[in-house]
């Protein structure tokens, strides 16, 4: 099996600038898992469906974050209001497999995100785990 061009790791540290919560061309929409929504709702007190009904939309057959005014709902003007509780998606930026390509990486990621390229050096085993979902980025 070949070595993906960034077998070597990527450096990753999270600004808090916020940009990856604005609108990027098709970098605009959060999608939502159950546990997403479980622990949304949970962190507002609401029922899963009262969560549903507030926070989100339909994109296609997926859940979606609303995004009013090109950000997502919950950015707020410290950052992300609902850090703790924040989706798998938001947890495992920038190390998405579409994200991972290199002309992606350095055509779209590192234009627009500050933290990418500079700060702590991901290993490519951890970048495969947060690839797949699972654990979560560190500034």
């Amino acid at each position: 099996m070949e070595k993906p061009w960034y077998s070597s790791g990527l450096q990753f540290s999270c600004t808090q600038c916020g940009d990856c919560c604005r609108s990027h061309g098709d970098y605009r929409f959060v999608y939502l898992s159950e546990k997403d929504i479980s622990q949304l709702a949970d962190h507002f007190n609401l029922t899963n469906r009262e969560f549903l009904f507030k926070y989100t939309e339909k994109e296609d057959i997926a859940r979606v974050l609303k995004w009013p005014n090109d950000a997502c709902v919950f950015l707020g003007e410290n950052g992300c209001t609902v850090y703790p509780a924040r989706p798998r998606q938001c947890r495992t930026w920038p190390f998405w497999p579409e994200t991972l390509e290199r002309s992606i990486w350095e055509g779209e990621v590192v234009p627009f995100c500050p933290g990418a390229g500079k700060g702590r050096l991901y290993t490519l085993e951890e970048i495969r785990r947060l690839s797949a979902g699972e654990g979560e980025t560190r500034g």
